[in-house]
């Protein structure tokens, strides 16, 4: 059962369902979490506990970690269910652990197991490449995207790929065991997973790529070849260094060219300037964090407007996997993981194991500059188990069961909720697809966690339309419910916001029920203000309010002049205001607003051109 799992479940990272939403991502995490507890219930026969040796108890620790900066998390609810976009959360987490205890067993048992598991993982990394080659010979400027729905992530296959290859053929060294099929398939792996990681342009897997070789090298050559491939390696950077990147054909070459001439631009700079908003939420909340799938929460607090200028999107990772764990899971969360990849390279050297040793080197040079996905996870906790089970001495054991009603019962909950979870995700997608405002109330009870993703992304397309005023009541309540449930998510205080201001309106200045609500809604969207203050929706929205429910132009116009100090991003949110100002007959304020856009140098359109004459001209006369 074992060996059957193990070949399958690389293999989930090739499922693709348009029938789902995020059609690249559900259905592989679902497949994976039903043949994980299939795994748990019948490819072992017990589960060994020992704190003593290192792996083990640094990945409990990871997952101690986990559950506690989900307990103290803003919003445990998310934290435990995670969203479908990314599909992970401690819900995932734990399961991942639970494939970790399983593999640990079956690899006690004959550590030669993980030959399944390396087979499968180099055919789909081929696989991977082989789907992506005519759109690169066709055009080999795109980043296609691939089986993975992510040209960055076929990167991260393309590099794992190589290494793991390597590794195939280094372990049936050791075994000294001879296989054609393998040594041939081990060859191939390392051929097309450097062919994807070129086609993929992907700098971050080039990166440890580039470390996990040296790394090898050194280990493994003779002094004299050692100091050819570090030449070779930093000649190439020289050439990087000295050749334009615009007459350099290989895309992926002249990416790493622009940053070694200063061009740090487009997703570099945005990298970095996210970073620096993700450490400073990691120094408010250092212990524990502030939780997992915390991080559009992060993003929108400690947001820097100039980040807009770039690029306009919710970062919802740090692209960074270690100042991620440090504002989401705290100190603890980052230490532990840290250190899993310190005694595996620890583990490999003494081993003498120099292409393991280049995997991991590979997939933390990587991490640096972007985030585990299923396909990482699952090589990162069946290496932890594989090495973990090396270590693990008889006698050794605290604590030992077989702990068959338990493993039942896991294995019956995950299947339920995955099967569950199938249903609710397709659900959200046929409401994208329908768009129809009562199959959108009478779905939103059925799709358990994912409600919240059928608000954002079907709610938001809704709000476009005309409704009755009883529809219109009902999709307030519904809006108002889950800002409630999770004020902290960016993208539903957003919306909630926006529609609040709107629903202001139809809200009677007298009875009871009609004061408190309008009383609600103006405490919850200075809590959005306070919450998000640079955020650009959140600006927007203030400014409106001001405006339109304060009734304040005054105080409208200096907030708008005050928050485009910190940014000139936010100048293009003048005409709105002006226009605003305007209708509601604030004319002197909408010309302040126009004049100082003037002052600012700012570039009007020529539809803003024409309404800043006719501003000018209105208030002159």
């Amino acid at each position: 059962m074992a060996n059957i799992i193990l070949y399958i479940l690389p293999f989930t990272n090739s499922f693709f369902a348009p029938f789902l939403f995020f059609p690249f991502i559900t259905l592989k995490a679902l497949s994976a979490r039903i043949l994980i507890a299939i795994l748990f219930l019948f490819g072992i026969k017990k589960i060994e506990f020992n704190f003593k040796e290192k792996i083990f108890l640094l990945v409990s620790l990871f997952i101690f970690s986990s559950f506690l900066s989900t307990i103290f998390s803003l919003e445990p609810y998310r934290s435990f269910w995670g969203n479908a976009e990314r599909m992970e959360g401690f819900w995932s987490i734990f399961i991942y652990f639970l494939l970790f205890l399983a593999l640990r067993e079956v690899f006690k048992e004959d550590r030669n197991k993980i030959y399944p598991f390396l087979v499968s993982s180099i055919i789909f990394g081929i696989y991977a490449c082989l789907g992506v080659i005519p759109v690169f010979l066709k055009n080999p400027k795109i980043r296609p995207d691939g089986i993975m729905g992510n040209a960055a992530y076929m990167g991260i296959v393309g590099m794992l790929t190589f290494f793991l290859s390597i590794f195939l053929l280094e372990f049936l060294k050791k075994l000294s065991k001879k296989s054609n099929f393998a040594e041939i398939l081990g060859i191939l792996g390392i051929i097309f997973g450097f062919v994807l990681i070129i086609i993929s342009q992907t700098r971050s897997a080039f990166l440890g790529f580039l470390a996990g070789i040296l790394v090898y090298g050194f280990l493994k050559f003779s002094k004299k070849y050692r100091i050819l491939l570090l030449f070779f390696v930093l000649l190439l950077f020289l050439l990087l260094a000295i050749l334009p990147p615009e007459k350099i054909n290989l895309p992926i070459f002249s990416r790493i060219s622009e940053i070694l001439h200063g061009r740090i631009t487009g997703s570099s700079l945005t990298r970095l300037i996210v970073w620096e908003m993700f450490l400073k939420a990691f120094l408010e909340k250092p212990f524990f964090g502030w939780g997992l799938e915390m991080s559009p929460f992060i993003f929108g607090k400690f947001i820097n407007p100039e980040l807009f200028k770039i690029e306009q999107a919710i970062f919802d990772r740090a692209h960074n996997k270690y100042v991620e764990l440090l504002a989401t899971q705290g100190i603890i969360g980052f230490l532990s993981y840290v250190l899993i990849l310190f005694f595996g390279i620890y583990f490999a050297l003494k081993n003498k194991f120099p292409s393991l040793v280049a995997v991991w080197v590979a997939y933390a040079i990587n991490n640096f500059f972007i985030f585990d996905i299923q396909y990482t996870w699952l090589i990162f906790f069946t290496f932890c188990a594989w090495i973990s089970s090396q270590n693990f001495k008889e006698g050794e054991t605290n604590f030992n069961f077989e702990f068959k009603i338990l493993r039942l019962t896991i294995f019956i909950v995950i299947l339920i909720i995955s099967i569950l979870n199938f249903f609710q995700i397709r659900l959200v997608l046929k409401n994208l697809q329908k768009l129809d405002i009562n199959f959108f109330f009478d779905s939103l009870s059925k799709t358990g966690p994912y409600g919240t993703e059928l608000v954002i992304h079907g709610g938001s397309r809704l709000l476009n339309k005309e409704y009755t005023p009883t529809e219109v009541l009902k999709f307030y309540l519904i809006l108002k419910d889950k800002y409630l449930s999770e004020p902290t998510d960016i993208r539903i205080s957003s919306i909630f916001s926006n529609f609040a201001i709107y629903f202001y309106q139809y809200l009677s200045e007298e009875g009871i029920e009609s004061i408190k609500e309008r009383n609600f809604i103006r405490e919850k969207l200075k809590e959005f203000f306070e919450n998000f203050k640079y955020y650009p929706s959140a600006v927007s929205i203030k400014l409106l309010y001001l405006v339109n429910i304060e009734k304040n132009p005054e105080a409208a116009r200096d907030y708008f002049i005050e928050i485009s100090s910190t940014s000139s991003f936010f100048l293009s949110q003048g005409i709105v205001l002006s226009q605003a100002l305007w209708s509601k007959g604030f004319i002197k304020e909408s010309y302040e607003v126009l004049k100082f856009l003037e002052e600012k140098k700012y570039s009007f359109n020529e539809r803003e051109k024409m309404f800043l004459e006719r501003v000018k001209e209105y208030y002159e006369k």
